[in-house]
């Protein structure tokens, strides 16, 4: 036998003799660090085994959640969520007298503001009341942080100056 453990008697196979020779290389490779994957993949011994993989396909929830981590799409996720599930989180009721305006977001890590818009000063009044537990609501559905205030606006236009209006025709009591 030689240093390589090829066989070299007269008569001996060259397949196996040439299997002996790479297998022998291989050795050498793997004992010398070159070979191994050094980069994004990390693989164990010579190749990988049974087990689940970084190569492998991943789900997709799982990698739309990376991509998105990757990309600082998170804020915008979370703000498309409160406007796609408002009527889960205020109810049908109160989802048709308000809707989402905009959203602020703050400069530090508070949460920002959300600005809704009612379709009458008495659901202004009424959505006002009800913000804490907006903000409550919000922060189970969406994660805490994301909201730290609500401005309320009522609609625009047709402001009231506050005096009696009177109906043309009509005298005052005397």
């Amino acid at each position: 036998m030689t240093s390589d453990g090829a066989n070299s008697q007269p008569g001996s196979d060259p397949a196996v003799a040439a299997f002996s020779r790479v297998r022998s290389a291989a050795r050498k490779i793997m004992r010398s660090g070159h070979g191994r994957s050094t980069g994004k993949f990390p693989v164990s011994g010579w190749g990988s085994g049974s087990g689940p993989d970084a190569r492998d396909p991943q789900p997709l929830g799982q990698s739309i959640a990376h991509w998105v981590g990757e990309n600082g799409y998170q804020l915008n996720m979370a703000v498309g969520g409160i406007t796609g599930r408002w009527r889960e989180i205020v109810g049908l009721v109160v989802a048709e007298h308000v809707t989402v305006a905009a959203y602020k977001p703050a400069d530090d890590d508070r949460g920002g503001t959300l600005v809704v818009e009612a379709d009458s000063p008495a659901w202004a009044v009424e959505m006002r009341y009800l913000v804490p537990e907006l903000l409550e609501r919000i922060a189970k559905e969406l994660g805490p942080g994301l909201v730290a205030k609500v401005d309320v606006r009522r609609p625009v236009g047709g402001k009231s100056t506050g005096r009696w209006k009177t109906r043309p025709g009509r005298r005052p009591p005397e």
